[in-house]
């Protein structure tokens, strides 16, 4: 994308064998494929932010707030849930 700078927006990895490594290892909390591509959110990345005295702020699944407290970064969690579909269509 236009404005994105590698080491800010995104980090790449060596390659997508160390990729795939790295998902099944648990070095992620969330992950997937788009356009043959794999992304996703380092747990590493999560640390640094929150260890910088900022808020790291995260759209999530409940799998990957597992993986964050099992990494030893326990978040704060806020569940919205709207009393009708049609409030979110």
């Amino acid at each position: 994308r236009d404005k994105e700078v590698e080491g800010r927006e995104y980090h790449f990895v060596a390659n997508r064998k160390q990729m795939e490594d790295d998902i099944q290892n648990y070095l992620f909390i969330e992950a997937g494929e788009y356009g043959g591509n794999l992304y996703g959110t380092s747990i590493n990345a999560v640390r640094d932010v929150a260890y910088s005295s900022k808020h790291c702020i995260l759209d999530v699944s409940g799998r990957a707030i597992k993986r964050l407290i099992r990494a030893g970064l326990y978040p704060i969690v806020i569940y919205v849930k709207p009393r009708d579909i049609k409030w979110i269509l």
